[in-house]
């Protein structure tokens, strides 16, 4: 297939978000080494991008700036690769050195937009509790490194409404039903409804009303999982579906607006702005239908500061103004006076409302509580608001001014000195703890939990859990109280000084104690996030004490109940643990030679399928043989599976690489398969180890009459050009400007150029070329 043909078919799968088919072909294309090879980089950047391999994509956006340094787009791809690497300073480089090639061109000013958007500094924090955390009216991030199972690819669109919703093929209904306050019992009976499935054929509603908006339902579960979940429902579920394998959607979506609950759903307006969150069963369609409705480019005053930003999400969740979106009168009248405000000051007798009038009284509006708001609109701001003819813009104007009241102009100040961060715990020493006397108002029992919490801050376990004891005879029912005394437990097993008998007691005390409060949450219908705590902490003493099957189970739970990124994380970690145990437990030389064994004996009986599986289960016993490496690798040559012959012969070679006989294997391979350059390479340096060996010298010498014969028969060897072509020694040879003088020479004086053939260098490019097959050489 030619390079122009990899590339069609290359952007072909980009475009359907088949990415690994996308970079396959870009890869293959980049072997060719065709004519303009620095767009296939270019291409492969973007794919890689796209996959969130950013390291990669820097790599061959580099690559492509260094072919060709006028290509403004390949800078746009560093920066994009920079960005994401949060290498700020670089992108901006990157960024200044393609708009002097190109200042109009449109990648680099995306470039611009995504850095501000996600630049640490460019964003306000309002208040401490929301530090860290995204907020409506914040700009959205890119949808990138998704699989895309259904449809797709999705990419948020200027002027298009963008739907993300997070789901799950496992997804339970208690974190919904829990925050709509609802009765006991009738949490029980709604839970017994599958949740995800109530949401998607709401959402494959929404899809086919509104044609111009995008959905994409994004699950953090494998393809394995979802694939078949998806497949199952069919046309119920007629909207793109993706995986999130490196979770990088969630991290910009779901955990940057501290969600904890799904399905949950994301609304995009046509700004790229975050427009709504929350449950798609609960105001998603109110919403969407104001996001739909706004304007195209809005461009409001700058006078009028922040008022209108976000009008529509403020009219959709006001109980009065929601039902008015139906009114096209009024979305008329709202969609004119965003765009240009001053039309609001027409509507006033006299004209005296203005920015400049109405700033300070939003000022004042933004210094006191929401619920103090309509004490000053109806003292100071109402008698102007009344001059407007209708009603409904009146009302409108509250709701913003109190929704998006813009901060008054702070004095100059002096800068307060920033906190210090906490110093980090000393192995050998307590953390400092200033303790707390318990306040005079606490019952018996509350002041007993109190003190044992100051015990626990300040390490004193075994005291802290007699203050929980003594609380826990007050009160038999407080399942917090069963948890702290499993934390102190479990705390007492860790400590350095405890025996194993007493690291044993402490362990089975902390699960005794946990699965208790585990059964009587489940009695009382506990809070989801306790719940979801001792669960975890069942886990951490499971994972103690090297259970790591009922670890695996506890935090399992523990994410049902509640999904939060520390259960994730430490779920991951001890699930690869639990991997390398079992790896080391099974390893038993002893075994693993009896397998070997078994294998020859296969091999010699030329059951090779049954000595591959032989070889197999030897190296997983004993992975560090290279005997069994080199054994399977003829194996596979004998089955013709090449690639996993030459792999393996490269392990061996890792292991001993004085090993004769798996280097003999490996040229063997690379011979099959038209790599004649590597193949003398191989064979050169197993000589230089053993310069005597026979075998070797012979295949050598097999190998090079066989060049000598295709140099001699004039046909070209397509299959051979391709694999020389994909040799970068070969590359570089053919593009050697004193290689190419010297061929020149030769063709036109033959004789008079026998004096380069001096040089050893020079010779030995040429025996390279010619054994590749790239160059011919006439004899006769």
């Amino acid at each position: 297939m030619s390079a122009q043909a990899l590339k069609q078919q290359g952007n072909e799968a980009f475009s359907k978000g088949e990415y690994d088919l996308a970079l396959k072909c870009f890869t293959d294309a980049i072997a060719l080494n065709p004519e303009g090879v620095h767009l296939f980089y270019s291409n492969r950047s973007a794919t890689l991008a796209s996959m969130g391999r950013f390291e990669e994509a820097l790599a061959d956006a580099k690559k492509t700036v260094e072919l060709v340094p006028t290509f403004a787009k390949g800078f746009a791809r560093m920066a994009t690769a920079l960005i994401y690497l949060r290498r700020f300073d670089e992108a901006q480089k990157a960024i200044d050195s393609g708009l002097k090639i190109d200042p109009e061109n449109e990648s680099l000013k995306q470039c611009i937009a995504s850095m501000e958007e996600q630049r640490p500094g460019m964003q306000v924090e309002e208040t401490p509790a929301a530090a860290g955390l995204k907020k409506i009216g914040d700009a959205a991030a890119p949808l990138v490194g998704l699989t895309y199972i259904k449809k797709g690819p999705v990419q948020l669109e200027k002027n298009k409404v963008t739907i993300v919703e997070f789901w799950a093929t496992w997804c339970p209904p208690w974190s919904y039903h829990l925050s709509l306050n609802l009765p006991r019992v009738l949490i029980l009976a709604l839970s017994s409804l599958p949740h995800s499935r109530r949401s998607i054929p709401h959402l494959t509603e929404l899809a086919r009303r509104y044609p111009q908006v995008q959905i994409v339902g994004v699950s953090d579960e494998d393809e394995a999982t979802v694939r078949p979940f998806v497949e199952q429902q069919g046309d119920q579920m007629d909207y793109p579906v993706a995986i999130d394998p490196r979770g990088q959607v969630h991290a910009d979506y779901f955990h940057a607006f501290g969600q904890e609950g799904i399905p949950c759903a994301f609304i995009v307006g046509k700004d790229g702005k975050h427009a709504w969150v929350g449950n798609p069963m609960g105001g998603l369609t109110e919403a969407l239908q104001a996001a739909v409705a706004a304007p195209d480019h809005p461009a409001p005053s700058a006078a009028w500061g922040s008022l209108f930003d976000g009008v529509w999400t403020k009219i959709a969740t006001n109980p009065q103004l929601a039902p008015l979106l139906a009114n096209p009168e009024f979305v008329k009248k709202v969609t004119e006076i965003s765009q240009d405000p001053a039309k609001l000051a027409k509507s006033v007798s006299p004209p005296c409302l203005s920015p400049s009038s109405l700033r300070p009284w939003l000022a004042m509006a933004h210094t006191h509580s929401f619920r103090s708001l309509p004490v000053i609109l109806d003292r100071m701001a109402l008698p102007l608001l009344a001059h407007i003819a209708d009603a409904n813009v009146q009302l409108l104007m509250s709701t913003l001014s109190g929704a998006a009241a813009p901060k008054p102009a702070e004095k100059p100040r002096a800068t307060p000195a920033p906190a210090p961060s906490p110093a980090p715990r000393p192995a050998s020493k307590p953390a400092q703890h200033v303790r707390k006397e318990p306040p005079p108002e606490l019952s018996e029992e509350e002041r007993e939990k109190f003190i044992g919490n100051e015990d626990f801050a300040e390490r004193k376990f075994t005291e802290a859990l007699a203050h929980y004891n003594r609380a826990l005879e007050i009160n038999p029912n407080n399942i917090t109280l069963y948890s702290n005394k499993g934390a102190c437990e479990l705390e007492l097993a860790c400590q350095a000084q405890a025996s194993e008998e007493e690291r044993t007691a402490h362990l089975d005390a902390c699960v005794a104690l946990c699965e208790k409060a585990i059964e009587m949450g489940r009695a009382q219908y506990a809070d989801f996030k306790l719940m979801a705590k001792i669960f975890l902490r069942l886990g951490n003493c499971r994972h103690r004490q090297g259970k790591y099957a009922e670890a695996l189970e506890a935090y399992d739970h523990s994410l049902t109940e509640n999904r939060m990124p520390e259960v994730v994380r430490k779920r991951a970690e001890v699930e690869k643990e639990w991997k390398e145990a079992q790896r080391r437990a099974y390893l038993d030389p002893a075994k693993a030679e009896e397998e070997r064994v078994k294998g020859n004996a296969f091999f010699q009986e030329g059951k090779f399928p049954e000595a591959v599986a032989a070889y197999t289960e030897s190296l997983a016993r004993n992975p560090e043989d290279p005997r069994v490496y080199s054994n399977r690798a003829a194996c596979f040559i004998k089955l013709m599976r090449w690639y996993e012959a030459l792999a393996d012969c490269d392990e061996a070679l890792k292991r001993d690489p004085k090993f004769i006989r798996a280097y003999s294997r490996k040229a063997q391979v690379q011979t099959f398969l038209k790599q004649y350059p590597q193949a003398m390479k191989t064979y050169d340096q197993a000589l230089a180890i053993d310069p005597a060996n026979q075998d070797l010298l012979e295949s050598r010498d097999h190998l090079m009459q066989t060049v000598m014969e295709k140099q001699s028969s004039g046909q070209v060897d397509e299959e051979q050009i391709r694999e020389a072509a994909k040799d970068p020694e070969i590359r570089a040879l053919m593009q050697d400007p004193t290689i190419a003088n010297v061929l020149q020479e030769m063709q036109r004086d033959p004789v008079g150029a026998q004096k380069f053939l001096k040089d050893p260098k020079i010779m030995g490019a040429i025996n390279k070329l010619a054994v590749a097959g790239v160059l011919r050489v006439q004899r006769g």
